[in-house]
């Protein structure tokens, strides 16, 4: 009995990287070029190797997603993020591509060190039992590990007084002079629109950033948002030739026609 290409993909899936499932793909698909189009589960396999779960995403998209994961830098995460539809995964597609350019931008601005994440910002269920409490309470994500150049920092960022902050704790506390560094972060596919940046001069200083920060659903939501985990993309970088500008005028160049929402008491 003929084996079909999805069984072939998806038995070997495993002792592949993305790559040569790439290329395994492409031979097969010249055999069977009559074939309807259809999602392998040896891509579905893959996107779990890389802790994305993914539903009701077609093949391309599926492609598109691996293709931007493979590209960031680091990986923070060890959680798998459930992605049900396909304006989730390509609004993760597109946060990802803005991320690029700005590390592009970066480097052609005379930076020397830059490196793009991925990373899921959890909340204990003491802080999100905290800010259901109280909302104006400031409450803390696991810090996530932000490398720029040859330092290591704990980068905690905070939801305080209706906006995401933000500080930073090197890994070699016994350096003299402490590396300042930049942050930008960007949430996808969330209730909470954030497209911050971050100057970080002192350890564990908070800093409110600029830029946009919005969240328009009400405390029991949110509160359900942060057990969930909410994934954010972003880079570190160091402050040679930065240049720090409002995420703000920033959308409004990508989209003449964006305007900032009305806030929403929460």
């Amino acid at each position: 009995m003929a084996l079909s290409q999805d069984c072939v993909l998806t038995s070997i899936s495993n002792c592949l990287e993305l790559p040569d499932l790439c290329s395994l793909e492409a031979a097969s698909s010249e055999i069977s070029k009559g074939m309807a189009d259809f999602t392998p589960q040896a891509w579905i396999d893959a996107c779990n190797q890389e802790f994305f779960s993914v539903t009701n995403v077609d093949k391309a998209s599926i492609k598109s997603l691996l293709g931007a994961v493979e590209q960031f830098d680091h990986t923070l995460h060890e959680h798998s993020i459930l992605m049900t539809s396909q304006k989730e995964v390509q609004s993760f597609v597109k946060a990802f591509e803005q991320v690029e350019k700005k590390k592009s931008k970066h480097l052609q601005s005379g930076g020397a060190s830059v490196n793009t994440f991925v990373g899921l910002l959890r909340f204990s269920d003491e802080n999100v039992q905290s800010y259901l409490d109280n909302p104006q309470s400031t409450v803390s994500c696991v810090p996530l590990p932000i490398e720029v150049g040859d330092e290591v920092f704990d980068v905690t960022l905070s939801w305080s007084n209706g906006t995401m902050c933000a500080s930073a704790r090197p890994w070699n506390i016994s350096r003299k002079q402490p590396k300042e560094i930049g942050l930008h972060v960007r949430a996808v596919s969330s209730p909470l629109t954030m497209h911050k940046d971050f100057i970080l001069r002192k350890a564990e200083e908070q800093q409110r950033g600029t830029g946009l920060c919005y969240m328009p659903q009400k405390s029991a939501a949110f509160a359900a948002e942060m057990k969930k985990g909410i994934l954010v993309v972003g880079l570190g970088h160091d402050l040679k030739g930065c240049e720090v500008c409002s995420t703000a005028e920033a959308l409004q160049l990508e989209n003449p026609t964006w305007k900032c929402p009305e806030p929403v008491l929460i």
